[in-house]
């Protein structure tokens, strides 16, 4: 991750986005919230390739296909189980939770 914090192109095509878009979100408001979001989940996106994140990003497709969160909602809880941080097998539990919570639902 070091290499890529030093590299021109997360600078240009990542970072400097990203701080427009806050800037736009702070500045003026609710609208631009959804930029701000795109811009953090692509450079998010750039800087932690691992290879448990094949593994996340099995969850997060299974917290997708739920639609049981709104937008806000699913940004947050994609966040928080690619963070290094949260144990896979805590996302799992949580994708489960919703996949039944979605048949109970229908």
């Amino acid at each position: 991750t070091i290499k890529k914090a030093c590299d021109p192109e997360t600078w240009i095509v990542y970072v400097r986005p990203l701080a427009w878009a806050q800037a736009r979100y702070v500045i003026k408001g609710a609208k631009y919230r959804t930029e701000f979001y795109r811009c953090f989940q692509a450079l998010y996106d750039w800087v932690e390739p691992t290879f448990e994140d094949k593994v996340r990003e099995a969850i997060v497709d299974r917290v997708k296909t739920t639609r049981t969160l709104g937008p806000a909602g699913l940004f947050w809880s994609k966040f928080w189980i690619r963070e290094l941080g949260t144990s896979m097998r805590e996302g799992a539990i949580f994708a489960e939770w919703l996949e039944e919570f979605m048949m109970c639902a229908d």
